[in-house]
């Protein structure tokens, strides 16, 4: 359903209908991401990482505007732009901006851990 609703928003670019695809999108992609989680949650698959958890705060509230600005950056500086190339960037920002904000979250933790539970709400 996820690629579904990504390749309707792609399609659907310049149209007015782009926003109810994207909005979509998003919804569909965080119910897909909570039942993957859970489901490997209970069948221990996977264990819960401490790190991890208590960075989420952070990654949440850090996240939108440097990833906002990572898009914006590849599409101006990739001139031509195919379908397959709007969904890399689509998928690649992402893991550079959380892999950037779990560096400098253990960074802060590490030098200035008072401001990070302020920040993050853990006094």
């Amino acid at each position: 359903a996820y690629i579904i609703t990504l390749s309707l928003e792609i399609l659907l670019e310049n149209q007015a209908l782009v926003v109810y695809c994207a909005n979509l999108n998003k919804f569909v992609g965080i119910g897909l991401m909570i039942y993957l989680f859970a489901f490997l949650l209970d069948k221990n698959m996977i264990k819960p990482n401490k790190f991890i958890s208590s960075s989420c705060f952070f990654l949440y509230a850090y996240h939108m505007i440097p990833l906002t600005l990572l898009k914006k950056v590849f599409v101006i500086l990739i001139p031509t732009l195919s379908n397959l190339m709007l969904v890399s960037i689509y998928l690649i920002c992402p893991l550079l901006i959380i892999s950037i904000g779990i560096l400098l979250y253990y960074c802060l933790n590490k030098f200035v851990p008072t401001i990070t539970s302020v920040l993050t709400g853990t006094r």
